[in-house]
């Protein structure tokens, strides 16, 4: 089997609790997490500048658990709506974040109850609603 066949196949067996690919170059989610079954993803310190629309539909094992998008180029959220509604910690410290509106959804839609890293990013107003 070849190299690039080997290392896929790590993550084949999807019993992988907690993953994390800080400080890495990603700019788009690897397709095998889809596979996965984790409680904790943390993509910290890469390259996202969106996430695509159906991210949080792609990882409907996140419910309930968390997921770590901090320090990286995100300049607002697309939420797939009801594929958040278990996500309970959503940091999101050092991105570029300036419209909050989408996270205001978020934020209704879902049971967060963990939301205080929203430093380091270009928030200048909360929307009224």
């Amino acid at each position: 089997m070849c190299d690039f066949c080997e290392k896929r196949k790590i993550f084949s067996c999807c019993n992988l609790m907690d993953l994390r690919l800080n400080h890495n170059l990603l700019v788009k989610l690897p397709g095998f997490l889809t596979q996965c079954h984790m409680k904790w993803l943390s993509l910290q310190y890469n390259k996202f500048e969106k996430l695509p629309y159906n991210f949080f539909w792609a990882l409907p094992w996140l419910f309930g658990n968390a997921l770590s998008i901090s320090y990286n180029s995100l300049k607002s959220l697309l939420v797939s709506c009801d594929a958040i509604i278990n996500l309970k910690e959503l940091p999101l410290s050092g991105n570029e974040l300036a419209d909050l509106r989408n996270l205001v959804n978020l934020l209704k839609l879902s049971r967060i109850e963990c939301l205080h890293h929203l430093s380091c990013n270009q928030i200048k107003e909360f929307p009224e609603e």
